[in-house]
């Protein structure tokens, strides 16, 4: 069920960014009101009279995620969607058009370091079931002196195709964040600059004691 959730997410969200170039968007120049729409220039006379004055509204290439529990950066052609999916956890998903995603669940009521294991169960099930084989291994990343993601890295194959799962946590007494990478190894060379941009920009603001369930062989 998890698993079809996120999938059921990654293509409303692909769906909502082809979307996104309708006029969503309106400026206020002098409290009167235009729809516009990104990267189409808009020529607006300032004033009864005067010259016009042209103007385009455009999307940063680097975007920034920042909440009460991390921020990151990613660039704006990759898509993220933030919503609450159960009381005390919010999720935020950032995916591309292939397949490659980041979860990152915030639990405000529990420590979620000890359901890497479940987690990355759940992500794999259809793969297993489908005949791929599954090894894991521990998993570690350092993000400061201070602070360390332990979880479980994972390998799904079958015949050529290989599928990397990375699922990690990070957790203080009654709060924290799983994290959960999803990246199929066809598409790393033009996937791959998501996930290494993600951990190249993540900073958590949460404590710095850690847990983890160690892997299940």
């Amino acid at each position: 069920m998890l698993t079809r959730s996120i999938l059921f997410a990654v293509a409303l969200t692909s769906f909502v960014s082809a979307a996104s170039a309708a006029p969503n968007y309106q400026i206020v120049l002098n409290g009167s009101v235009h729809d516009v729409e990104l990267d189409k220039e808009y020529k607006v006379p300032l004033a009864e009279g005067g010259e016009d004055v042209s103007f385009t509204v455009r999307v940063k290439e680097d975007q920034t995620f920042s909440d009460s529990f991390l921020s990151f950066s990613y660039k704006k052609k990759f898509s993220l969607t933030e919503s609450g999916i159960h009381e005390g956890v919010n999720q935020v998903l950032l995916n591309s058009a292939l397949g490659t995603i980041v979860i990152v669940q915030e639990y405000s009521t529990v420590n979620p370091s000890g359901l890497t294991s479940f987690f990355l169960n759940e992500l794999t099930s259809e793969e297993r079931a489908a005949g791929f084989t599954q090894t894991t291994k521990p998993y570690e990343k350092k993000l400061s002196d201070t602070l360390t993601l332990k979880g479980i890295e994972a390998v799904v194959e079958k015949g050529e195709q290989k599928i990397q799962y990375i699922v990690a946590a990070h957790g203080t007494d009654k709060t924290g964040i799983l994290i959960a990478v999803r990246l199929d190894q066809e598409f790393s060379k033009s996937d791959g600059e998501l996930i290494e941009n993600f951990w190249n920009t993540l900073s958590i603001k949460l404590g710095s004691s850690t847990s983890s369930e160690e892997p299940k062989s």
